[in-house]
């Protein structure tokens, strides 16, 4: 939701480092060091919302003839089928991240439920959890815009679910993905679902940060934790939609970690299409994952010769989006106000919600969660809504510039496509 800005003045960095001997082999990765991987410096990249001048007036229902229908939870429940009934396990946290002084606020969540969500209990509230020396204020005017999206559209689908929000302080970014991800490894009783709607591009973090930090995203997802991820704004340009590199391929990371879920979006009804700013494409890191790798060859088949954008992304890398959902035109309750906001940073917290309700049908069945999420999506594709229309060229970059199309099966728009809920709880049960 916020840009990245020009640095005044010069960058230091040293031209070599060195370690004791005694320290080889136990030091993965020394951050910041050597690298100059970026000309900008990002000290607040979280992915871009994007506010709406328009009627905050509650829909009655989900307006499918109105492209332009501004999304709440019960739009999001009556597209693709979700429960409102309340979830009754008490085991089966939520939770969303927070970064770089994004708070939630607690009035705003309530203010948020007792006007799209009456039928939920009006106290809802969340168990704050805080490292790096976060905080989370709730002053009158302590909410943030994306903190509030996050903890609204959890809260406000997975209805009754318990719900966490971890703050993160400092204003280095990888450096509190990295202690995230420690924490996520080691805490006790951890949530089972967890939702970031930050990142960067890949080339930030570089491949030692990258691999150290989605390693331990790994160890997390061990622990049957579900790790989702917002797939970026800029389309195939990278993490922000800023229309200076059109036609390029930059992938974002930790979307592009091969051991999170990466989460795209899509906008409209009938049909539904992938929007233009969803985040997509190939690592220049990671590999293929064996669980990817059938849908991305059949997406890479149809790729015609001709494509303008050959060459300038890694075919035997990782791929993502792995799914997506509505993510344009979400109300949200915003210092006492209500308006409209978009980005795959709507998106994530969406989808997290879905997967915390079909977790708790499965404690309820006696079955364990779905853990890490990948091998079970790409294994139940017609779980998901095929989207066949969009092109992910970034809103500030014209239609013409190269980028992907979405296409029947998987693409690097809108993934696997969006779920359904009832077929995926039916999968899961299985």
């Amino acid at each position: 939701m916020c840009c990245f800005t020009d640095v005044p003045g010069p960058i230091i960095r040293t031209l070599s480092i060195s370690l004791p001997i005694e320290l080889a082999g136990h030091v993965d990765v020394i951050h910041p060091s050597t690298a100059f991987a970026t000309p900008k410096f990002r000290p607040i990249s979280s992915f871009k919302s994007r506010m709406f001048k328009r009627d905050a007036i509650t829909p009655a229902d989900c307006n499918t003839s109105d492209s332009i229908n501004a999304i709440t939870p019960a739009c999001l429940q009556a597209l693709y089928n979700i429960p409102a009934a309340l979830a009754t396990q008490k085991n089966n946290a939520l939770m969303v991240t927070g970064y770089l002084d994004q708070w939630a606020s607690i009035a705003d969540l309530q203010a948020f439920l007792k006007q799209f969500r009456p039928d939920l209990p009006s106290n809802q509230t969340f168990r704050t959890f805080a490292i790096d020396g976060g905080t989370n204020p709730q002053g009158p005017n302590d909410g943030r815009e994306e903190g509030n999206l996050d903890v609204e559209y959890t809260a406000g689908i997975a209805s009754g679910v318990p719900l966490q929000f971890l703050t993160v302080g400092g204003s280095d970014l990888p450096t509190a993905l990295l202690d995230t991800a420690t924490f996520l490894s080691g805490v006790e009783d951890p949530p089972t679902v967890v939702t970031t709607s930050y990142g960067d591009n890949e080339s930030v973090f570089g491949t030692s940060l990258a691999t150290k930090i989605c390693e331990g995203y790994a160890a997390a997802s061990a622990r049957g934790i579900s790790i989702l991820f917002a797939s970026g704004d800029g389309g195939v340009n990278g993490g922000f939609d800023n229309g200076v590199d059109c036609g390029i391929f930059l992938p974002v990371f930790p979307a592009s970690c091969p051991w999170v879920t990466a989460v795209g979006s899509t906008v409209g009804f009938n049909p539904e299409v992938a929007v233009d700013f969803s985040g997509g494409g190939f690592s220049n890191i990671f590999p293929t994952p064996s669980y990817q790798q059938s849908a991305v060859a059949k997406f890479l088949k149809v790729l015609p010769s001709n494509f303008p954008g050959n060459g300038k992304f890694n075919q035997t890398s990782r791929a993502y989006p792995d799914l997506s959902i509505q993510g344009q035109n979400f109300l949200i309750n915003w210092i006492g106000e209500v308006g409209a906001v978009g980005g795959t940073s709507a998106s994530s917290p969406a989808v997290a919600a879905i997967v915390s309700l079909i977790n708790d049908e499965l404690l309820a069945a006696g079955k364990p969660v779905l853990g890490f999420l990948n091998p079970f999506i790409y294994a139940n594709p017609s779980a998901f809504n095929d989207i066949k229309i969009g092109h992910n060229s970034g809103l500030a970059c014209p239609s013409s510039s190269a980028a992907f199309d979405a296409v029947p099966g998987w693409d690097p728009l809108s993934g696997l496509g969006t779920p359904n809920y009832q077929d995926l709880l039916a999968a899961a049960l299985v």
